[in-house]
């Protein structure tokens, strides 16, 4: 039984009469407006509600949830348990425990965080769970240890910033002491972004926080920040001198790999690659192909070098490589690719992208590069444009009071 009952479910739950809303809700399947739970002065047990999941109409918008005035109702443990996880603006307030506030002053944060002019709030170390945007920006911090206890960064947006850092001059590190999550609800639908903007020259992150926004899917807005110097010996870790002197099974490569002449017989110690923090330069070699870079993922190219320069390879014919899934970069995205095999494009029908054509938009945009050089010239403006994703607008906005709908898992509790 499915009932759509905007007004009858207000008056379901407001001003009610028992102590438990699961018999109540034993037969609501969907509603239309938003979730009310307000003004009960008998209602102990709301646990049921952890069961709604959240159908949205729009996939940019929230629905609206309040849950208020029940006086004999604890919340707590409600906001962060099941679907009403996701949510960034519940309204809590006035029950007999909140399980969240819109002002720092308790561990989960609702309606986002902003900081500056230097006016830091004590109280921001007690902080758990920020949910909708993180913002700090003109201020003295030399760092974001004050955050003692925050752990998860929670958004729900299509393209907002989760997380803005900028025009923080003595700013030198990230510094969370135990942030482990920066999770967007809408991550399938848009950009989970992050924008670290004019900082000290030597603000730098360390692996652990590429780490972190890697398994985030983070897309950088702008990225202001070189790689932390680490006297740590990590497994598979390997500074780029020359390929001569590389040593085999590099699973992370730190520093601007150069392949050149005579380099042919050592592009294997590149197999088993996954991350590279630089850029990679292939000039004038007899190479055919580019299979040695099959385990690639993840290049974080924070010099001002070009990103990838292929040039100068006449036997060149194979270049795709990989399975690169992003590209960071603190400057240009540039790809320079020239004077190699006249057919070097043949295999991508004619489309200049080293990483191959894949049927996913977000994946093509956060990999992206821009692509100069006489190899590319003779790739159609069509052909790349089909080929890769572009990003000609983005608006960072939050919207709120969707019509949606509640649809919840009654019939296998009951």
């Amino acid at each position: 039984m499915t009932r759509s009952i905007s007004s009858i479910f207000t008056l379901f739950l407001w001003y009610h009469t028992v102590a438990d809303l699961r018999e109540d809700l034993k037969y609501i399947w969907s509603v239309d407006d938003g979730l009310y739970v307000q003004n009960n002065a008998f209602l102990t047990n709301a646990s049921t509600l952890q069961g709604v999941d959240i159908i949205l109409a729009d996939s940019s918008d929230e629905c609206t949830v309040v849950m208020e005035n029940n006086t004999k109702l604890d919340t707590d443990g409600l906001c962060s348990e099941g679907y009403l996880s996701d949510l960034m603006s519940i309204q809590v307030k006035g029950n007999l425990k909140d399980c969240g506030c819109r002002t720092p002053t308790c561990d989960n944060l609702y309606g986002g965080l902003s900081i500056s002019n230097s006016t830091v709030p004590p109280t921001v170390s007690d902080i758990h769970t920020i949910r909708e945007h993180l913002v700090i920006e003109n201020t003295n911090l030399q760092n974001l240890s004050i955050f003692k206890n925050l752990k998860f960064l929670k958004s729900n947006t299509v393209d907002g910033f989760v997380l803005d850092i900028k025009d923080n001059p003595q700013m030198t590190r990230l510094a969370f002491p135990v942030l482990e999550v920066i999770k967007n609800a809408k991550k399938d639908d848009g950009y989970t972004y992050i924008n670290l903007e004019n900082l000290h020259p030597d603000f730098c992150l360390t692996q652990s926080e590429f780490g972190i926004f890697e398994n985030s899917d983070v897309t950088f807005h702008n990225l202001d920040a070189k790689l932390c110097d680490s006297a740590e010996e990590i497994e598979g870790l390997c500074h780029f001198k020359s390929m001569k002197e590389l040593p085999n099974n590099c699973a992370t490569v730190i520093g601007d790999i150069k392949i050149g002449p005579g380099d042919e017989e050592h592009v294997t110690k590149l197999l088993n690659m996954f991350s590279l923090y630089g850029s990679l330069e292939i000039r004038e070699t007899s190479l055919q192909n580019l299979s040695f870079l099959y385990s690639i993922m993840n290049i974080y190219s924070l010099g001002d070098s070009p990103v990838i320069q292929i040039i100068g390879n006449r036997n060149l014919t194979q270049p795709t490589f990989g399975i690169v899934t992003r590209v960071y970069t603190r400057y240009s995205r540039e790809a320079i690719i020239q004077d190699n095999h006249p057919d070097i494009f043949n295999s991508t029908d004619g489309v200049c992208d080293v990483f191959g054509i894949i049927p996913l938009e977000k994946m093509m945009f956060q990999r992206r590069l821009n692509y100069t050089g006489s190899d590319c010239e003779s790739s159609t403006e069509e052909d790349n444009d089909n080929g890769r994703a572009q990003n000609n607008h983005v608006s960072f906005k939050y919207q709120h009071n969707a019509q949606c709908s509640f649809e919840d898992v009654y019939r296998k509790i009951f």
